[in-house]
């Protein structure tokens, strides 16, 4: 993975993925060149409220090996260890599964010839069918896991055959790679029989196409416990700015009147010099109380 990549996620929305390195301290400076006829600018878009209000982080573990996550949590299904490790590491296989095979679907989509997306998406089903049976053959035998084992497949089974309906839907169309037309449609079969064959979803369920999504929805949301945390903002009432505003400025205060004294100490009497320290004291004052304010908040 590199370390930052921009996509483009909707049409008016832009995903922005970047790989926390073992530092510190990291930042990242975006840049928007907007047109003057959208009459956007600091008077009608404020930056804070624009980061605050249009901005949403998500972090999530990341691992450049698949297999290990899953290795492990065999591991520990095995030896019955904590019931939260097996959880996490299972969600951690299930997740990067899914994140994946959905940018692999996008840059399949980008080609338009027949010649490089069907041998690609070939290539993709092959992979997502192995995949899947690692997942299958390391089910656990102790119940008390099963039920996350179940969730993970049931999802990850329902997600890969609607990737690939989307990708034979918005793929080119040719008489052509007929052959691995009908490998992806049956993949799509087989995956659909197999919740079926499981029971995984009720009638009523499969009948509403709602219910469905409502469900599988569920089921991402599951298997992103432990693994995605999304960043929770709270914005800070009118009493609490307040209280911010005063606090700080009671510190700063304090501070200054600090130094105020000890430069009065030292000085016997008003001079040029004294003078000119007093303005660099609230000089200074007036440049970092503004900074340390927006810290807090």
């Amino acid at each position: 993975m590199k370390v930052t990549k921009l996509s483009q996620d909707e049409a008016l929305s832009i995903t922005l993925r970047h790989q926390l390195l073992p530092q510190t301290q990291q930042r990242i400076d975006l840049y928007f060149s907007l047109p003057n006829e959208m009459g956007i600018s600091p008077q009608t878009l404020d930056e804070s409220n624009y980061f605050h209000s249009s901005i949403k982080t998500r972090s999530a573990y990341y691992s450049d090996k698949l297999h290990l996550p899953l290795v492990r949590s065999r591991f520990i299904s095995a030896k019955k260890g904590e019931q939260d490790d097996y959880r996490v590491n299972l969600n951690l296989f299930s997740y990067q599964i899914k994140t994946a095979l959905d940018i692999d679907i996008k840059q399949t989509l980008q080609h338009k010839d027949s010649d490089g997306f069907y041998p690609m998406a070939h290539e993709l089903a092959e992979q997502s069918i192995g995949l899947l049976k690692k997942l299958r053959r390391n089910a656990p035998s102790d119940k008390k896991f099963k039920s996350y084992h179940e969730n993970a497949d049931n999802y990850l089974s329902w997600h890969v055959e609607q990737s690939f309906l989307k990708l034979l839907a918005k793929g080119p169309k040719t008489s052509e790679n007929t052959e691995i037309r009908e490998q992806l449609i049956n993949l799509c079969r087989t995956e659909n029989n197999y919740r079926d064959s499981n029971q995984f979803n009720s009638q009523i369920t499969l009948d509403d196409p709602n219910r469905i999504t409502n469900k599988m929805r569920l089921l991402q949301r599951l298997m992103e416990y432990g693994v995605v945390f999304t960043k929770d903002m709270r914005h800070l009432n009118r009493n609490l700015k307040r209280f911010v505003r005063g606090s700080v400025t009671a510190i700063i205060m304090a501070f200054v009147m600090t130094l105020v004294l000890n430069a009065r100490s030292s000085f016997t009497e008003v001079t040029l010099v004294l003078v000119a320290l007093l303005g660099v004291i609230y000089g200074l004052r007036e440049t970092f109380k503004d900074d340390i304010t927006q810290i807090i908040w």
